[in-house]
Formats: structure tokens, C-alpha cells, sequence
């Protein structure tokens, strides 16, 4: 079983890959980020938007830039799964922490956490 710690570790990662921008309400295409603690059996799904763009391809350019400089800049051991929009990060310092970040760009009149109402 996951220690508080441990979670709290593995979110703070997690929000520094879903929090690189915010995104706008005049753009076309959001870029929104969904991050799971896999070891933690208790946690929940957040989702988050993490860029706002004029374009789809702008969008996927994002996403792309996005995880290159998360892997860049991450203390953690984080590898990029087949599809190129997850990533997977294992906690250093935590063996046994893992979270897995997927990322998509939708177009901004889609929100994939649902009606407003079920926030």
C-alpha cells in the first residue's frame, strides 16, 4: 500500500506535467492532460487542460514539446509509452511509485471531465 508521501511526491510531478500552461477560452484546441498514480490503487484520475492552441497540428506540437521537456527536466525515471502521448514515470526515490500522464488535444468545445455540473 502507497504511503501518503509517496503520493504526495508522485502528484507534485504529475502536476508540473498537466500544469505547463493554462489554457485559453479563445483558442480552438485544448491540449488536456490526465494523470494517474498506478501504484496507488485508491487514486483517482485527474484531468487537467495544460495548453490552449489555434490549431490541431499546433496542438499535437505542443503535446509533443511537452513531454520532451518534461522528460528533460524530470528527477524522475520517465519513459515515453508507444502511442507518444503517455508517459510513464517511475518515482526515484519512491521504487514503488508509479504514474501514468496521457495527453490529447481535443477541440476547445469538448471537455473531457464532463458536464460543468459534474465537477
Amino acid at each position: 500500500m502507497m504511503r501518503p508521501a509517496r503520493t504526495a511526491s508522485l502528484l507534485v510531478v504529475l502536476s508540473l506535467l498537466t500544469s505547463a500552461a493554462a489554457a485559453h477560452a479563445e483558442c480552438a484546441w485544448v491540449l488536456w492532460g490526465s494523470a494517474t498514480v498506478l501504484s496507488d490503487p485508491k487514486s483517482r484520475t485527474s484531468v487537467d487542460p495544460a495548453g490552449g492552441y489555434g490549431n490541431k497540428e499546433e496542438c499535437v506540437a505542443g503535446m509533443a514539446a511537452l513531454i520532451r521537456a518534461a522528460v528533460a527536466r524530470s528527477t524522475n525515471e520517465v519513459r515515453i509509452i508507444d502511442d507518444g502521448a503517455s508517459v510513464i514515470i517511475h518515482s526515484t526515490d519512491k521504487p514503488s511509485s508509479v504514474a501514468r500522464v496521457t495527453y490529447s488535444c481535443l477541440p476547445d468545445t469538448v471537455d473531457p471531465r464532463g458536464p460543468k455540473g459534474s465537477r
